[in-house]
């Protein structure tokens, strides 16, 4: 019980955290991107907006994991994959884009916002898939 507390803890602090900061970025993203609609395009758009929602639902599953939200296994386990994959393509366009606005670097603060949930996200969705295939066998 106590490492599941401290799991939680820790979980809270350098996972949900920086997911809340994070999640703001594709909001202004998108509220900006209507602006500039005809410049962009539809598609870029469209793109933004799934990659938003896939984070939107990464949010939703950690929350579920350091709050009492009550979701069921398979439900937080797909949204905690589907923020894994979003964060994932996000740190990806980061480090390989040649735009100096969304380049990423290895600075504390960068560390703090993508690399502390990614490996906070991996731990829980190790856990609930072991979880999961424990369940499904006593069945």
């Amino acid at each position: 019980m106590y490492l599941q507390s401290l799991l939680t803890g820790l979980t809270t602090v350098f996972a949900w955290a920086p997911c809340a900061v994070l999640l703001c970025m594709p909001i202004v993203g998108i509220y900006t991107g209507l602006f500039y609609i005809a410049e962009i395009g539809l598609m870029r758009i469209a793109l933004l907006v799934m990659l938003t929602l896939s984070g939107v639902a990464g949010f939703v599953g950690l929350s579920a994991v350091c709050w009492p939200l009550k979701l069921s296994t398979r439900h937080t386990l797909f949204c905690l994959i589907s923020g894994l994959l979003t964060l994932i393509l996000v740190i990806t366009i980061g480090y390989l884009s040649g735009n100096p606005m969304f380049a990423l670097s290895l600075s504390v603060i960068e560390i703090y916002l993508f690399i502390g949930p990614m490996l906070f996200l991996c731990i829980h969705i190790m856990l609930l898939s072991k979880k999961l295939v424990h369940s499904s066998k006593t069945l």
